[in-house]
């Protein structure tokens, strides 16, 4: 599948990248100090946003937030239609929130696959 992380700084030269920074339906809202809204506990480093943020993004789907569920449709349409999709981030860290963006949204078409192969 083709999902790319573009998380520079300044962003992707890709323009029909989707964003995924702050304030988009896949943005990341956590930072270092805030409270995991799953699990109570105060973040103390990048891996604490990331497991903050894939408790968050797991709930979002499983209560079927619009804005959430459409964004993750893009993506998969684009990739099952064949197209390379940049998800692009203002994320300065190897460890980026793209990253479970891209497992979600694979998993959930090997699953669909799966499904609809037998």
């Amino acid at each position: 599948m083709m999902i790319l992380i573009d998380s520079r700084l300044f962003g992707t030269k890709d323009e029909k990248a989707i964003s995924i920074i702050y304030n988009t339906p896949l943005g990341c809202p956590f930072k270092i100090g805030d409270q995991d809204c799953i699990t109570g506990a105060v973040i103390t480093d990048r891996q604490g946003i990331l497991n903050a943020y894939e408790g968050w993004m797991l709930y979002r789907i499983e209560t079927q937030i619009l804005p959430t569920i459409q964004a993750l449709d893009e993506i998969a349409f684009r990739v099952l239609d064949g197209e390379q999709v940049t998800l692009s981030c203002t994320c300065n860290s190897e460890l980026c929130h793209g990253h479970i963006i891209k497992r979600i949204v694979e998993d959930a078409i090997r699953n669909s696959v799966a499904r609809h192969s037998h």
